[in-house]
């Protein structure tokens, strides 16, 4: 005790009287004795501008300004192309007033568990409004120091080993606004920062690249089939038979919404493939589960990846998880969910319907009870039924059959009864390997991207390790 009390007042100069044992870890200590040997600057110093949004929730809508919350802000890029929500333009203008992003911010991630990664905004994004989850860094031009530089370090070890260190509580950690002004950055030449910057633009071109790829993969069995857009919007009343609802075996009223009529007979009426008929896609597959999660087990401990909802995306895995299985789990009470390639997973479970088929696995890996593994009989294109989940009548089907309104449930029973067209096995094929094709270029630029990415802070960090040898 006596010894955590010295350590705290010997730092007290430096970084105010913190009480918290965690900020004295042996290896926090380490850290800040390393960059005390090479030439810094406090971010404070360099900066005009540091706060963060709003700090109470705005009342959101169906469209108008966009409203970024940290799961946008990912490493060294801003995700403002989805998954974000919406507030009025005169909402937006009050918390303008407070927090103005504008190209060449940095951007950081400072409310949640995991990573505090950074980004600049790029040039081209219209205006948006942050919550408070997200801090705004604005440099002083005459600081000699380059934004795509600094986010990097935020982003390599040295800066996140600062940014971590400076968390304050357990269950929701938080970076405040004056600790962030304490990140120590290196001193660099003109030249390592333009190095940086231009990795990282490199990086973003592939990442517009593969962005590119990803829509267009997603939009080719509507072109190629020739389906019609179908009118989504809903009306207050409409009616079903008891029949219907036997059949069927639903009775809440949303199942029979008139829309999802209108999406099934855009399908059957399409212009270049219209279907002999439509059956439950559960004929389609020839293995269908999904995975759960080991009793007691603490997710940080094991040796084999466990992806969960949020690592499956349309077309995409993200299999760099944190999570982790023991080797007997995945063997032994998990062993039917073990992904090998060509497996298609799809989300059942709170972002329900998103779809990808297997195509680089790891030696070993596994999913959870959020998570659904098929496998597609001989004459279906496992990209064909990825396709179809992912496109715009895939989504509506899965809307139908979800349950749950705040979180959406897809059971393998409501999944197996789903539509899915009979064509030919040679349009299952080509357009397939249309779809693969596509999608397997998209996911080699995001690669390269992320390639890119590494190097880039790598580079930070041998600038760092370089100078501390000197």
């Amino acid at each position: 005790m006596a010894l955590c009390s010295e350590i705290a007042l010997s730092y007290s100069f430096n970084y105010r009287i913190r009480i918290d044992a965690e900020f004295y870890q042996p290896r926090h200590l380490e850290v800040d004795a390393f960059l005390s040997s090479i030439e810094t600057v406090p971010l404070g110093r360099v900066c005009t501008k540091i706060s963060d949004g709003t700090h109470f929730t705005p009342n959101y809508t169906p469209t108008g300004v966009p409203f970024l919350s940290a799961l946008n802000v990912l490493e060294n890029r801003l995700y403002v192309n989805g998954n974000h929500r919406f507030i009025s333009e005169r909402e937006h203008r009050d918390l303008y007033r407070r927090c103005d992003p504008r190209p060449g911010d940095i951007l950081l991630r400072k409310v949640g568990v995991g990573p505090r990664y950074a980004a600049v905004v790029p040039n081209g994004v219209s205006e948006f409004s942050i919550f408070v989850s997200v801090a705004q860094v604005r440099l002083n031009e005459s600081a000699g120091l380059r934004p795509a530089y600094v986010s990097t370090f935020m982003n390599c070890s040295y800066g996140q080993r600062q940014l971590l260190r400076f968390n304050k509580g357990i269950g929701q950690p938080d970076l405040h606004l004056e600790d962030i002004r304490l990140l120590r950055v290196p001193k660099a030449t003109s030249s390592v920062q333009k190095e940086v910057e231009d990795l990282v633009a490199s990086s973003q071109r592939c990442r517009e690249q593969a962005t590119s790829l990803y829509a267009k993969g997603t939009a080719i069995l509507a072109a190629t089939c020739g389906y019609l857009d179908p009118d989504l919007s809903t009306t207050r009343g409409y009616e079903t038979t008891l029949s219907q609802m036997a059949l069927n075996r639903r009775w809440d009223g949303e199942f029979y919404k008139p829309k999802y009529r209108r999406v099934l007979a855009s399908v059957l009426r399409a212009k270049k493939i219209a279907p002999e008929k439509l059956i439950p896609i559960g004929q389609v597959f020839s293995f269908l589960t999904n995975g759960h999660t080991p009793l007691r087990h603490d997710l940080s401990i094991g040796e084999i990846p466990f992806l969960t909802a949020e690592h499956v995306f349309d077309f995409r895995i993200n299999l760099d998880t944190d999570k982790r299985i023991l080797s007997g789990h995945h063997t032994g009470e998990l062993a039917r969910t073990s992904i090998r390639k060509g497996d298609v997973l799809l989300t059942i479970k709170g972002k329900v319907g998103n779809c990808a088929v297997v195509r680089k696995c790891p030696e070993a890996a596994n999913i959870n009870q959020d998570v659904a593994l098929f496998r597609v009989r001989n004459g279906y294109h496992p990209y064909f039924v990825a396709a179809w989940f992912n496109s715009l009548v895939g989504k509506q089907l899965v809307e139908q059959r979800s349950t749950g309104g705040i979180n959406p449930f897809l059971g393998l029973g409501n999944l197996r009864r789903m539509p899915f067209p009979v064509l030919d096995p040679r349009d299952y094929n080509r357009i397939g390997d249309l779809v693969q094709e596509t999608i397997e270029r998209a996911q080699d630029a995001e690669e390269e991207s992320a390639a890119l990415l590494h190097t880039a802070k790598r580079r930070v960090e041998e600038l760092v390790e370089k100078e501390a040898a000197k």
